[in-house]
This record gives C-alpha cells, structure tokens and sequence, in this order.
C-alpha cells in the first residue's frame, strides 16, 4: 500500500553537502521519502536557509528504495544505495526499510538567485542568532514557543535536527526559519546586531 501523499510547494531544500554537485551538474534527481507530489513546475532551490536558484520539474517517479536502479542513486550524487539509505536516515531521523516508496524529483536548473535576504547577508549563523536572542530575551518579547524553538536550535546545532526534534519532520524548518528570522530582525533593530 503506498503511503500518503506530500506536497511539494514552491520550494525544495537542498542540503548545502549537495549544493556544489547540484549547482556543477553532477547532481540532477533529489531522492525524497515517500509519496512526494509537486504543487508547481517550476521551483525555487533553497539550501543554508537561503533561496539559490529557480528551477524546472523535469520528471517525478515514485519507486521503492528495492526498486531504485544504479544508475538512479548516482544522479541524485550516491556511489550505492546503501550510501543514500544512510543518508535519508540521517534526514529523516528513523530506519528506512527497503519496501518503503521514495519519489525521484529530476530538475533542470534555469537560473542562480543572486540577489541574498539581508538577514543572511550579516553572517547569518542560526545558533549564534539563537543564543543572541536568548542573551536579551527581554527586549524581544518572545513567546514560550519561539524560547523553546530558540533552544532546541542552540542544543541541537542545527535547524533541520530542531525540526525533527520539535515536529517530528524536517519539513517543519520553514516555522523554526520563521522564528530566527523574526529575532535576527528584531535584534537588529535595537542595534544589537550589526
């Protein structure tokens, strides 16, 4: 029985590890968990929390990971399929077994984004901006939630592993971005941050 679908929305977030294969072409398919569904053709690549370029939905197939042909785990930049089950282990947080379904996104890259959100370009740390904001928690009138996202994030070292620990799911970063994003602008304001 195939799972349930996900939708794929206007983004899809790309691991910086694979950022530099994706950008040269030796990259070409992203392999995602489950029964991923794009909403649109054309997309916008984020990796390091930052939009990198736009581009185009090229072919989709769902398989399970038993399924999967060489050939298809090294476009998506794996030497094996043992390689790319380790690493959807690491992102997804659990054993994958091999009669669960993957899809295979294959992209086609249109254009570099070279204009960066000022929040990333005054060095942009998730955990530095977290710690900051916990350091002058009181002139940033925080909620409980955004404390406890702020925390995780500093405990953890990470967004993506913040997000699986507060949600369950990696696909909840865009909330734990959110709230960074917020305190980054909000520290700045009172001049905090330069």
């Amino acid at each position: 029985m195939r799972p349930k679908e996900k939708i794929l929305g206007k983004y899809l977030m790309i691991k910086g590890k694979y950022l530099t294969d994706l950008l040269k072409g030796n990259k070409t398919t992203t392999i995602r968990l489950g029964i991923v569904v794009p909403k649109f053709k054309e997309i916008i690549i984020h990796s390091k929390g930052i939009p990198i370029a736009y581009a185009e939905i090229v072919e989709i197939k769902h398989k399970k990971i038993s399924e999967l042909s060489d050939k298809e785990v090294k476009e998506d930049g794996f030497k094996n399929k043992e390689e790319l089950i380790r690493e959807l282990e690491s992102i997804y947080g659990h054993k994958i077994r091999r009669n669960e379904w993957v899809t295979i996104i294959k992209l086609r890259l249109k254009e570099r984004i070279k204009e960066l959100p000022p929040w990333y370009k005054s060095n942009y740390d998730p955990v530095l901006i977290a710690r900051k904001a916990l350091e002058h928690i009181n002139d940033l009138c925080l909620s409980k939630e955004e404390v406890k996202i702020l925390e995780t994030i500093i405990r953890t070292g990470s967004i993506r592993k913040a997000a699986l620990e507060l949600f369950g799911s990696v696909y909840k970063r865009r909330i734990i971005r959110g709230v960074i994003r917020k305190v980054f602008e909000r520290l700045r304001k009172r001049g905090i941050i330069p």
